[in-house]
């Protein structure tokens, strides 16, 4: 195995015996850099990473204590080894209370020097094997993390709730289970044939880092298990819950280009009660395929409906879809895809239009002063207010009144 080192030492005479007894003592390990003051030894440390460096105490500029503190507060991982004299005793103190690796008394005997080094060179090998081994036990549950997973969720399609192989699958994720439930999609016109690989893309898209989840599916239906975050407040979890569905839901009927019937079930915080969160979120799948095929369209035009009512009466206020999705009782983004959806552009472009349209007949009916006219729509900065009007109109708003 090959190693890399840096040698620090304020002595040029020290310095290249060092490099000299190294290169002829250990032809694997490579030096890569030289430094004769603590400054540049921990910019080079920095730059280079080693695997090892011998540390002079005393040095200009930072001493090899200081320097070796900086590195390892950083996050350094290079082993040290401090290169010290007999009367440097508070030094080697220090240097026992930051735990360095290794320590070398000047002028050192090639016995004690190959000797502190080799020990070095075997720590390094067994770190190396260490995170070799962990790196391959990490590849092999990333591969079989997925199989594992969709297995036990099979599982809690009948009665024979795996549990055990559960358990296991969370301790190899690291995964801490609070509560989770179940989520079944079924696309509205049978005969539809699903692309799983898609599925899983999309999925692992909208849930990395937000969620743990599991998730099987078939030629015609997608079955997925979310796990609630632990540190999710219980008053919150109802707003969350319905904004991941929905997320889920559009996204999935945006990848596939089909209508889907999605069923939701009840939250659970064991795993052996999921059999009845899935045969919750078949009965409300049932329901929801029963119901008016109109319904879901009644309900986004009412809100969006809510949201228009909500702006013409607030439109001069610092309004935002925030607010908006906080007064209709729905969240931010579910309201923000909803109105893409239905209106074909976004909550702020609606927005300006209602208040560049405000500031248009308020310009013909009234002999307000353009700042008033701004703040009267909504415009606390005159200069955005300007800039707005003149893209929506083509105009600025002087040319506006002057032709009306």
């Amino acid at each position: 195995m090959k190693y890399t080192m840096i040698i620090a030492d304020d002595e040029l005479l020290t310095l290249k015996s060092e490099e000299l007894r190294i290169t002829k003592k250990f032809s694997d390990i490579e030096i890569v850099g030289t430094a004769h003051d603590g400054i540049s030894f921990k910019e080079m440390v920095v730059a280079n990473k080693p695997d090892m460096a011998i540390v002079d105490i005393r040095m200009p500029g930072l001493n090899g204590i200081e320097a070796i503190k900086l590195l390892k507060d950083s996050g350094c991982e290079t082993h040290f080894i401090v290169n010290t004299a007999y009367s440097d005793f508070e030094y080697v103190k220090a240097a026992l209370d930051l735990k360095t690796d290794g320590f070398l008394v000047k002028p050192s005997k090639d016995e004690e020097f190959v000797s502190v080094i080799t020990d070095i060179c075997r720590l390094i090998d067994n770190e190396k094997k260490q995170q070799e081994d962990i790196s391959k036990a990490s590849s092999a549950i990333q591969l079989v993390s997925p199989i594992m997973g969709g297995e036990i969720l099979l599982s809690v399609f009948s009665s024979q709730v795996d549990e055990e192989g559960f358990n296991l699958y969370c301790y190899l994720n690291s995964i801490h289970f609070f509560q989770g439930f179940i989520i079944t999609l079924l696309p509205k016109y049978k005969g539809t044939a699903l692309d799983k690989k898609k599925i899983r893309a999309v999925l692992k898209e909208i849930l990395d880092g937000v969620c743990d989840y599991l998730e099987t599916s078939t030629n015609d239906s997608i079955v997925v298990m979310i796990f609630i975050p632990a540190d999710m407040k219980q008053d919150d979890i109802t707003l969350w819950k319905r904004e991941i569905v929905a997320k889920i839901k559009s996204d999935i009927e945006l990848l596939m280009g089909i209508t889907f019937i999605c069923g939701v079930g009840d939250n659970y915080n064991s795993f052996k009660k999921m059999n009845d969160s899935y045969k919750k979120s078949l009965a409300d799948f049932c329901e929801n395929d029963q119901s008016d095929s109109e319904s879901g369209s009644d309900k986004a035009d009412s809100y969006i409906m809510r949201v228009k009512e909500y702006v013409g009466l607030h439109y001069a206020e610092d309004i935002s879809l925030e607010s908006c999705a906080e007064e209709i009782g729905v969240s931010t983004y579910y309201l923000s895809h909803l109105f893409k959806q239905v209106e074909n552009r976004t909550f702020i472009d609606y927005l300006m239009s209602i208040r560049v349209e405000e500031a248009m007949r308020l310009c013909r009916e009234t002999d307000f002063e353009i700042k008033e006219i701004a703040q009267r729509c909504g415009f606390n900065n005159i200069s955005y207010f300007y800039r707005v009007f003149k893209k929506r109109t083509g105009i600025t708003i002087g040319q506006y009144r002057e032709s009306k």
